[in-house]
């Protein structure tokens, strides 16, 4: 006995009318039997369409930054460079402010060295 299997699509068209009708006018064109392919010229139109629409719209968002932009940067930034720090708050100022101190002292150091020469005439 062999089994009968069905199935169907429902094409939903809402908002602007002549937009949905115009996209409708085309998934129906595409499935009818007479539909030919893209020539090889057709698609790389439609692709260089394609590019130049996905480089107008980072132009957009790079000229007209909005805060949700900047926080995406960051959080990249932070991906990209490791600069999280896993420590908890207290400890992790304690810790900037300990390397703080180590480079006042290593620049206390070499004006030290340096005022030697000096003096020393070196």
């Amino acid at each position: 006995m062999s089994e009968v299997r069905r199935g169907y699509a429902v094409l939903l068209q809402a908002g602007d009318a002549e937009i949905s009708g115009a996209l409708a006018e085309g998934i129906v064109a595409a499935r009818l039997p007479e539909a030919k392919p893209l020539e090889p010229d057709e698609i790389r139109t439609v692709a260089a369409e394609m590019d130049r629409q996905a480089i107008a719209r980072l132009m957009r968002v790079a000229m007209h930054k909005q805060p949700v932009d900047y926080g995406a940067k960051i959080t990249k930034a932070l991906g990209d460079y490791g600069q999280e720090s896993e420590l908890p708050g207290p400890l992790r100022r304690l810790t900037a402010r300990l390397w703080g101190l180590y480079g006042l002292l290593v620049y206390a150091l070499a004006a030290a060295f340096r005022a030697q020469e000096r003096v020393l005439g070196g």
